[in-house]
């Protein structure tokens, strides 16, 4: 039995195609990863907002999905569980898809703590280390940028 290589859609990933198909893009694109993801994609999509939710499963590596975010903002929801190198393989794998950029959301994460702290026995210019993940975006280079060198 010969199993089909074209890439699936992740997830919750049918409705974001159809409004890509149309040109009818959503305010925001959230990919919810690790801990709970299924709840938090069901919980977006329930939303009286402009938002569609999918999730990557477990099981698979981004790489093995076709994310439809062509033209689209996204946020990953990233909750216990996944590697930052699976998150970082995520972000590359929606920006290469055409994402306009990528917000990374880390929910484990102590907002009353400081997300950096001084550390005077470092060498002068690299005390200042990071005490646990922080919110980071991504982007392409614009195309204007890029052409300038």
């Amino acid at each position: 039995m010969q199993r089909n290589s074209a890439p699936k859609l992740p997830p919750f990933g049918k409705v974001l195609a159809d409004r890509q198909r149309f040109t009818n893009l959503p305010f925001l694109a959230v990919v919810c990863v690790g801990h709970n993801a299924w709840n938090n994609a069901k919980h977006w999509n329930g939303l009286p907002n402009d938002c569609v939710a999918m999730v990557l499963p477990p099981e698979l590596k981004p790489s093995e999905l076709k994310w439809p975010v062509n033209g689209c903002l996204c946020l990953i929801e990233w909750n216990t569980g996944p590697s930052e190198a699976l998150i970082i393989e995520l972000v590359k794998c929606l920006l290469r898809s055409g994402a306009e950029w990528v917000t990374v959301r880390p929910l484990f994460v102590d907002l009353s703590k400081p997300a950096v702290e001084y550390d005077e026995t470092r060498p002068v210019g690299d005390r200042w280390v990071p005490a646990q993940e922080t919110i980071r975006i991504y982007h392409s280079p614009r195309k204007e940028v890029a052409y300038a060198a």
